[in-house]
């Protein structure tokens, strides 16, 4: 019984969050385009590595938001190129079904970490996987934001091996490698994660030393075998970084202060009885003294899940710091509040008797179904990166200018009459991000925004308009990448619902091409009829590239899980999910830089290598035991 109910377990760590991000697209009324307003600039930078090659990637085009391409982060474009060219669906396909395959990544490589702790229970380590992957803070993550959801995967993992390792088992590699790894996704919480385990090296140094005259070296000792492994990984990461990106690393730029947001998203974590769960978590950890497993985890978890205070503490100081984002990194918090669900039901069941245990077995039940519910109602209440209504015009504009087949210009004029800077740079981030996703890749590539006056365009010169904040700033950087087109006679096109004065101006231009909707300067005359809305992908092929998704991560990872993780073969295959990402993210950026495409037969040779060689790494081991 105890063995059904543990591969009951380990399925639902697949299953539930995988059920949760994927029913978003089972039932109506919740958008056509999938989740995210970053979720598009995603899909165009896969699609352009997949089809051109990572080095078709720009390295850099300019400061304006909407310019941006995210060069220094080539890791999940390499990881959704793979799954293309096996899977055969597209990025803007494959986009719908990543959240729930990277859940279910998330959620068993947090019942890997959990395992890696002393004392935690079979139901408890389900328990933390549960909690975790189908947390608030996974479903912010993947509201768009699908790089810090990939890294967050391979951060946990990384975090498995550390404390793995801390005990004299495996583990150094697996978190060197997923370190490198992350370094290729999103180098910044890379670089964040990486100072939380030198803290846990640090704080490990006492036990160390102490426990060096026995081991002989100090490499042999839990802050020798941690820190070999954090060095080993933020180096090789960094080099990765230089030597993979097509693009060198760039600090994050155009964050601006505003609490209203960060304040409105505080209020999805439920933070008061978060904070009040996690409080009893980290108590568990340090509560005996006598295990020293635990108490190296408390000290990653704790100031892991201390990060949202901290930047709480330096934006009240007048830093600008993006505290949502934090609060969606800080998954030790969810982690936390399951370890202490775990050790309180083991306590009163150890103390109280087992009826008592089990009326707290069954309150902590509800409260994972209630977890699950408030993780649901979040991801659920997230908008699809355009309406229906505007999802139809990019669309219909896009096949519009993939006939016209050359480099077009879209002219953008969304500023606000009270003076205010607004969110997505005057309009010109939401466009190209939403047209781009919709045009083949070289089109893309050659598809830009001006933010301003037509004619203005059409004399040569920028649209300066010193009396607006950031207007000037904006303008001139999307001036230099227009520039750059108007040797080869662009098209260029605006549109009503982006373009202020649209009638009046439509009015004074007799010869601007017009369907109402949308008008041609110059170019092509516009498609005739209204925009046509694109079809969501029926839930038969969710389904199927969820599963293809997912075996394909599972088949690269169980190898190399197999060969550096340590625990039991359970625990080291709720790592393969993780593992696989890190191993075809590091392989793919490599042979990239050979000249091999990810796209295509590139994409499914370097996972069959993958794969092969995780196999012969795993056999050999046990061979050799």
């Amino acid at each position: 019984m105890k063995r059904i109910a543990q591969a009951l377990g380990i399925a639902a760590l697949v299953l539930v969050p995988s059920a949760l991000f994927l029913g978003r697209y089972m039932i109506e009324g919740t958008g056509i385009a999938p989740v995210g307003s970053d979720t598009p600039q995603h899909v165009w930078r896969s699609e352009v590595v997949a089809d051109l090659g990572l080095d078709a990637l720009p390295s850099y085009d300019g400061s304006a938001h909407a310019l941006f391409t995210n060069a220094d982060r080539p890791g999940l474009p390499v990881v959704l190129a793979v799954l293309s060219a096996v899977s055969g669906a597209d990025a803007r396909e494959l986009v719908y079904v990543l959240p729930a395959v990277v859940a279910a990544a998330i959620a068993s490589a947090t019942a890997a970490l959990a395992g890696s702790i002393p004392k935690v229970p079979w139901w408890g380590i389900v328990l933390a996987g549960l909690v975790t992957g189908t947390s608030v803070q996974v479903a912010l993550a993947a509201n768009g934001y699908l790089d810090q959801l990939l890294v967050e995967a391979l951060l946990l993992a990384a975090a498995a091996g550390a404390l793995r390792a801390a005990t004299g088992g495996g583990g150094r590699a697996l978190c060197a490698g997923c370190l490198v790894a992350a370094f290729l996704v999103h180098w910044q919480f890379a670089a964040l994660f990486a100072g939380l385990l030198v803290l846990l090296v640090l704080a490990c140094l006492p036990e160390s030393l102490g426990r060096r005259r026995e081991e002989g070296s100090f490499l042999d000792t839990p802050s020798g075998r941690v820190g070999v492994a954090v060095g080993a990984g933020v180096g090789l990461g960094i080099a990765a970084l230089f030597a993979g990106a097509p693009g060198v690393p760039r600090p994050p730029t155009g964050l601006v202060r505003g609490t209203s947001a960060d304040r409105q998203q505080a209020r999805l974590y439920r933070l008061p009885a978060a904070v009040l769960a996690a409080a009893l978590g980290a108590i568990s950890l340090v509560v005996p003294r006598g295990e020293p497993g635990r108490r190296r985890a408390a000290w990653l978890l704790i100031p892991w899940a201390l990060l949202p205070a901290v930047a709480a503490l330096l934006y009240t100081a007048g830093r600008t710091v993006p505290v949502q984002r934090t609060l969606s990194f800080a998954l030790a918090i969810p982690l936390l509040g399951a370890l202490g669900a775990a050790a309180a039901i083991a306590w009163l069941r150890d103390r109280a008797g087992r009826l008592v245990g089990a009326a707290a077995a069954i309150l902590a039940a509800a409260a994972l179904l209630a977890s699950i519910s408030i993780g649901w109602d979040v991801w659920w209440s997230r908008s699809p990166w355009s309406d229906d209504q505007r999802l139809a015009e990019f669309h219909t504009v896009a096949a519009y200018l993939a006939d016209a087949s050359g480099p077009a210009v879209i002219v953008v004029d969304d500023t606000p009459q009270t003076g205010s800077r607004p969110n997505g740079d005057f309009g010109t981030v939401p466009v190209l991000r939403r047209i781009r996703a919709e045009l083949p890749p070289r089109l893309a590539l050659t598809t830009t925004v001006y933010l301003g006056d037509p004619d203005l365009l059409a004399q040569g010169r920028p649209t300066l308009r010193p009396g607006v904040p950031g207007f000037d700033e904006v303008s001139r950087e999307t001036w230099r990448a227009v520039s750059r087109l108007l040797a080869d006679d662009p098209t260029v096109v605006v549109l009503r619902s982006r373009f202020n004065g649209f009638g009046e101006a439509v009015r004074e231009h007799p010869g601007w091409m017009t369907t109402g909707w949308m008008a041609v300067v110059s170019g092509p005359p516009p498609p005739s009829g209204r925009p046509i809305t694109p079809a969501r992908p029926p839930a038969s092929s969710l389904v199927m590239w969820w599963g293809s998704s997912l075996a394909i991560i599972t088949l690269a990872g169980a190898g190399w899980a197999g060969r550096f993780a340590g625990g039991s073969l359970a625990l080291k295959m709720s790592l393969a999910p993780a593992t696989g990402v890190a191993a075809l993210i590091v392989a793919g950026v490599f042979l990239e830089r050979l000249g091999v495409r990810m796209g295509g037969a590139g994409g499914v040779v370097t996972l069959i290598v993958v794969t092969l060689v995780g196999a012969v790494a795993a056999i050999t081991q046990r061979a050799s035991e």
